[in-house]
């Protein structure tokens, strides 16, 4: 399984197309700020709609522009025999009582890739406006999770 996680694009149109281009993937995971205005952003997203699981983000206030559902808080998904949570990070944390085996959030634009008391706790930060100035998104191929940069290079990963 194949799966390109991206947070916190905010209208990013350029750097989203990068980080798609990156990589050949079964799943786009979105988690949420997707933008405000640029249609761009959505057009790109669209042609994906059938590979996308997305969760809403503290922004996220166009989804009419997506043909694709983008309005769950939470979600929780399985692959590779483990369960994913996906959360923006606004409303729910790792806190949250939810079973789960890896967490995924956005919404700080700070990336996180920590394996702790056998759970992975991920953030792929953000790909729009990054608060470390370095724009990063998350791959998941082969069990393991790599934080890479839209020059592919990767920055870290954790292995389930």
């Amino acid at each position: 399984m194949k799966v390109l996680i991206i947070s916190d694009i905010h209208d990013d149109f350029e750097s989203t197309k990068k980080a798609i281009q990156n990589h050949n993937f079964d799943y786009l995971i979105l988690l949420g700020d997707l933008g405000y205005y640029n249609n761009q952003v959505f057009d790109l997203l669209n042609i994906f709609k059938d590979k996308i699981i997305s969760v809403k983000g503290n922004n996220d206030i166009y989804n009419d522009l997506t043909q694709f559902d983008n309005t769950k808080l939470y979600q929780t998904i399985n692959i590779d025999n483990k369960t994913w949570f996906l959360t923006h990070g606004h409303i729910y944390n790792e806190y949250t009582d939810i079973d789960y085996d890896i967490y995924l959030q956005g919404h700080t634009h700070v990336s996180r890739v920590e394996k702790k008391d056998n759970k992975i706790y991920l953030n792929p930060g953000s790909i729009g406006l990054p608060r470390n100035g370095v724009k990063t998104y998350i791959y998941y191929e082969d069990n393991t999770f790599y934080l890479e940069n839209l020059d592919k290079e990767v920055i870290k990963k954790v292995s389930i």
